[in-house]
């Protein structure tokens, strides 16, 4: 998660570590405080700087709390001797915080949030134009998770620049399909134009 957080918005991140962070370090000596009050302090700025509504507000908490519970469990379990059931549940994890969050960004306010979780959580089953989805997004879906796990295995985001020609030539053809396959034919419209 604090890799996610990194990589997510950089110059928001560097913002906040160059002008947040000094304020907070210099005032708050208690190490165990400043764990748990340092994602609030960080979480609640960056989402209201977005917009001051509640919305916004459940944003912040929500990744705060999220980040804290990341950072307690980290540090009392290790699942480095596995790395297979580590990296699935990070995975699934990281699915879920996806999620949520998605829910609560995407949302204009609170009640469509709340309509967002109660239509997600309906216990309703699948319908056929689910079947019909997941059936369209697998041949799709199995070559990211592929890409992922060399990705994984030779410890670098760029490792197709070390393979064959070939290789690389399939994958940007696979890149290239995707694009068009899941484009719309709607322009979409700057998320912070909303804002």
């Amino acid at each position: 998660i604090k890799e996610y957080w990194k990589r997510w918005h950089i110059s928001l991140h560097l913002w906040i570590k160059d002008y947040i962070v000094p304020v907070f370090k210099q005032n708050l000596s208690d190490k165990k405080l400043k764990k748990i009050l340092f994602p609030f302090l960080i979480f609640i700025p960056f989402s209201l700087w977005h917009n001051i509504n509640l919305n916004w507000l459940i944003f912040g908490l929500f990744n705060a709390l999220v980040f804290i519970g990341y950072d307690f469990l980290s540090s009392r379990f290790s699942l480095n001797s596995f790395y297979f059931i580590k990296s699935i549940f990070c995975g699934f994890f990281m699915f879920l915080f996806h999620t949520v969050n998605g829910w609560i960004y995407y949302s204009y306010d609170f009640e469509t949030f709340l309509n967002l979780i109660y239509k997600m959580t309906e216990l309703r089953g699948f319908g056929r134009e689910t079947y019909d989805l997941l059936f369209y997004l697998f041949p799709f879906v199995i070559p990211l998770f592929i890409y992922e796990w060399f990705q994984n295995k030779y410890d670098t985001e760029l490792f197709i620049m070390k393979t064959p020609f070939f290789v690389r030539a399939i994958w940007i053809a696979f890149a290239i399909v995707c694009i068009f396959v899941f484009s719309r034919n709607t322009e979409p419209s700057f998320v912070y134009f909303e804002f």
